[in-house]
């Protein structure tokens, strides 16, 4: 099985392999680009394979370097960079996509920001946040604007002249979004998430397994591979029309989302310093996992990882001191409904 994918022409990638669970995990990230015309690919993933990297006498690296890069055989791993190519050897799916892809991005003058982005009244707004704060919430209450597009729920690209394109990834739905998004009434994935609830103990016990395996075996995968999550992944167009998903705009304002322990929600200008501060910490989080590959990429000469950081700051200020610059404070207390009631009636009129 192969897919290949254009990244708004900046970045390009294929994936070539027998498991149909490798192929859907990069489909999570990458559907809305699917592109089987692609021709030369930046970013290759492949099956990995232990007679790959054997040594000349036939036996099996525990660590090594690989031409242009570094290999986990135990791991089922292997990585390579190579003149703004990246080569990817796996077992399982997403052990660093948005890492390497964010490294690419930001050869060609791009990065992402963490957060949700939307165009309302031909203004493109992002709302940088960490996870969990309310950026899927803030999509279900604007959706079905008239003047609403959308560019991502999760991830946004920003780059040249304060414009924004889209990265619409698959949403994730826990169970407080279901009521908010009426397509998934009754489906598979809200079966899904009430048979989990109701079995938590069981499928928490499935992923306890897997995080053992993992660790203790050093995993080339999940023993149980069915999902297993608190929450179901579902493609951003069976939530938002096709149409009102957006490409490229040009921003006109950035806002922070935040959650914090007042009683009011309310708006107020946020300093560049403070903001990308914060942006870069929590793409630092998002990319922990990945980190890793590029750190051990430069211990090996083949990455430098101080250019990586210097580049995305340089990007995301030049970005974002073009725009006006809000954070938007978010009580704990408010429930999901009172939030999106506030965006869809008052805060729609603020912005």
């Amino acid at each position: 099985m192969e897919k290949r994918y254009n990244i708004h022409d900046l970045v390009s990638v294929g994936v070539v392999s027998n498991s149909p669970y490798i192929i859907a995990g990069y489909d999570h990230y990458l559907r809305f680009f699917e592109d089987p015309k692609v021709s030369e690919i930046d970013y290759g993933v492949v099956d990995f394979s232990k007679d790959f990297f054997k040594n000349s006498a036939g036996h099996i690296i525990d660590f090594s370097r690989i031409d242009s890069g570094i290999c986990f055989p135990k791991e089922g791993y292997a990585i390579s960079f190579d003149k703004n190519k990246i080569k990817e050897y796996t077992t399982y799916a997403n052990r660093a996509t948005n890492l390497f892809v964010q490294a690419l991005l930001l050869v060609k003058g791009f990065s992402f920001v963490h957060g949700a982005g939307i165009e309302m009244k031909g203004r493109g707004i992002i709302f940088p946040a960490l996870g969990g704060v309310g950026k899927t919430l803030l999509i279900s209450a604007l959706r079905n604007h008239k003047d609403f597009k959308f560019f991502g729920d999760d991830y946004v690209i920003v780059g040249g002249e304060h414009l924004m394109y889209s990265y619409p990834s698959d949403f994730s739905i826990y169970p407080y979004h279901v009521p908010l998004f009426n397509e998934l009434k009754n489906s598979s994935s809200e079966i899904y998430l009430k048979k989990r609830n109701r079995y938590k103990l069981f499928y928490e016990c499935k992923r306890a397994i897997n995080f053992i395996f993992k660790r203790i075996f050093n995993s080339t995968g999940p023993v149980l591979k069915k999902w297993n999550a608190s929450y179901v992944k579902i493609p951003a167009e069976k939530l938002i029309q096709k149409e009102k998903i957006g490409k490229r705009t040009v921003l006109d304002a950035s806002i922070f989302l935040e959650r914090y322990d007042g009683e009011n929600i309310f708006l107020e200008p946020m300093d560049i310093d403070s903001l990308i501060g914060r942006i870069m910490g929590i793409l630092d989080s998002e990319f922990n996992e990945g980190m890793k590959y590029l750190s051990l990429l430069a211990s090996v000469g083949e990455f430098n990882l101080i250019e990586f950081r210097l580049s995305q700051e340089t990007i995301l200020r030049k970005v974002f001191s073009h725009i006006k610059l809000y954070q938007l404070k978010i009580p704990n207390s408010l429930s999901p409904k009172e939030y999106c009631d506030y965006i869809s009636k008052d805060f729609i009129y603020e912005i």
